[in-house]
């Protein structure tokens, strides 16, 4: 009887071990998978995210937790993963509920590498959902807890910016506007450069780009001195044709960050210039002015341009050289009429000498005789 009950006592062990085995196989899968994923390296990152990604939401408590970890290899590894995830369930979804209801609940263990993973996975989720589409409320309300939580961390700043142009597209007109305006503002003025680029993206949004105060605020940064401000502020401003003129981007053509100068011609590309057009502009805006007088050659050489329009522009150019070249220039085009620049230049031009060769173009004109003066 003693050997039975033995028996039978390891038998319910076994079963009971089985039993629990398999009640916790997905946990503790998800802890293993999360681990080899942390521990990835870059050649074997994208088979561990696909082997997490493939638990689904059982893998989230442990992606959780693993952003308590200061390595940034580590959190940066665990976003792909999140990300992926947010990307497929998307905003509407219950799962994603779970995903941002347990950000903000933790938010405060996390690393500061964790806390700017969990503010760009958020983001991520928000983006899912098209611009205007309503989001669930407590959706709403824990993207807006993950935003107070970060805003007083200035090294947040750059991914709070993100999430926060996420939820400005995607609530009713006028909510989070007096916030989103601030840290827009705020933003703008930041000695970091990555929080300066942030907020130039967040003016981009449709609630914030009526803003006057923040255009004018935003129009220097396309001069700022490091190349990622620049690049952000290309791409938020190079479509505004009202309050940002070409002028403002023309000297982005010869930027010294390559990036910068692709960016700028698309945006004026997408004002209407084509290539002779560009070619123009690059020569207009070049720093020697021996390039710039190379405008005029062009100009005579081409008939798909506005004299007038580039005559005008090498008649207010730096170099009295150039000024003086443009003054011929119009004088031998009768049919364009610069009459009042030409008076202008008359009574203000900073050089002498230019300001004698206007007023003897502008009475030539007046007196419709092309002739040259002696």
């Amino acid at each position: 009887m003693t050997r039975k009950r033995f028996l039978t006592t390891v038998l319910f062990i076994l079963v009971g071990a089985a039993a629990l085995g398999c009640w916790q196989r997905q946990p503790i899968l998800a802890w293993w998978r999360a681990h080899q994923l942390m521990q990835a390296s870059e050649s074997s990152r994208s088979a561990c995210v696909d082997a997490v990604v493939a638990l689904d939401q059982a893998a989230l408590p442990r992606l959780i937790s693993g952003l308590t970890t200061s390595d940034a290899t580590a959190c940066g590894n665990l976003e792909e993963a999140l990300v992926e995830l947010a990307k497929r369930w998307k905003a509407l979804d219950p799962r994603a509920l779970m995903l941002m209801e347990s950000l903000p609940s933790e938010f405060a263990k996390l690393s500061p590498e964790g806390q700017a993973t969990g503010l760009r996975t958020a983001t991520a989720l928000l983006s899912t959902a098209a611009e205007g589409e309503t989001l669930p409320a407590r959706i709403t309300l824990s993207a807006s807890c993950l935003l107070k939580a970060a805003e007083r961390i200035p090294t947040l700043r750059p991914p709070m910016l993100h999430l926060a142009g996420a939820l400005l597209d995607r609530v009713p007109p006028g909510q989070w506007l007096d916030e989103a305006r601030n840290w827009a503002t705020q933003g703008l003025a930041d000695a970091n450069s990555a929080t300066r680029a942030a907020a130039l993206h967040l003016t981009m949004r449709t609630a914030l780009r009526g803003e006057s105060s923040l255009l004018a605020q935003a129009l220097p940064l396309l001069r700022d001195p490091e190349a990622i401000v620049r690049r952000a502020a290309v791409i938020a401003l190079g479509s505004r044709e009202e309050g940002v003129s070409e002028d403002d981007l023309l000297p982005l053509l010869h930027d010294p960050d390559a990036e910068v100068q692709q960016l700028c011609e698309l945006a004026l590309r997408g004002r209407g210039l084509q290539d002779r057009q560009l070619e123009l502009a690059r020569l207009i805006s070049d720093e020697s002015p021996a390039a710039r007088l190379r405008v005029l050659q062009l100009l005579r050489a081409g008939s798909d341009v506005e004299l007038g329009v580039w005559l005008r522009r090498l008649s207010q150019d730096p170099a009295p050289a150039v000024r003086a070249a443009a003054v011929r220039a119009a004088a031998s085009q009768p049919q364009i009429d610069l009459r009042e620049r030409l008076a202008e230049m008359t009574r203000q031009d900073a050089s002498p000498t230019v300001r004698e060769l206007a007023a003897h173009y502008l009475t030539l004109r007046d007196a419709k005789v092309p002739s040259e003066p002696r």
